[in-house]
C-alpha cells in the first residue's frame, strides 16, 4: 500500500493470521494508528480552537498548567498539533520540554515539530533556552 509503513515481526510460535493476539504487536499497531490520526481524520473546529489556545499558552506555562494542554495536543495529534509542541519545546521549564519530547515519541506531529526538536536538542541551544 503506497504511503504506509510496514512492520515486520517474527514471533516464535505465531502464524501469519494470528499475530495480533500478541500484546506487543497489537499495541504497536494501535500506537501507529493513533500516530497517523490526522493523516485521515481532520480535527474538529473545537480541537483547532483548543490547539491554537494551547500553542499560545505553552510557551510560558508552568508544568501544572502545561501538562494537560500537552496531553490534549497529543490526543489530537498530527501536524495540526505541531504549533503546540513547538511552543512547549520553547518553554524554559525543563519538565514542559520533557513532556513535549515524550509526546513526540508516540505521535507524529510533522516535519516542523521534528525540526524544532532538533534545534532544542543541541547542547548550545539547551543552555541558551534554559534546558
Amino acid at each position: 500500500m503506497k504511503g504506509s509503513r510496514y512492520i515486520y515481526r517474527e514471533i516464535d510460535g505465531a502464524d501469519h493470521g494470528g499475530v495480533l493476539r500478541y500484546a506487543e504487536v497489537a499495541d504497536d499497531n494501535f500506537r501507529f494508528l493513533h500516530a497517523l490520526r490526522h493523516k485521515e481524520t481532520a480535527p474538529t473546529k473545537q480541537e483547532r480552537v483548543a490547539l491554537a489556545s494551547a500553542a499560545s499558552k505553552l510557551k510560558s506555562e508552568k508544568p501544572e498548567a502545561a501538562l494537560p494542554l500537552l496531553a490534549e495536543a497529543t490526543r489530537i495529534g498530527g501536524a495540526v498539533g505541531a504549533a503546540s509542541i513547538k511552543s512547549a519545546l520553547g518553554n524554559t521549564d525543563v519538565a514542559v520540554k520533557k513532556a513535549a519530547i515524550q509526546a513526540m515519541e508516540s505521535v507524529i506531529f510533522g516535519r516542523e515539530a521534528i525540526l524544532e526538536l532538533a534545534i532544542v536538542s543541541t547542547p548550545s541551544c539547551l543552555s541558551r533556552r534554559g534546558g
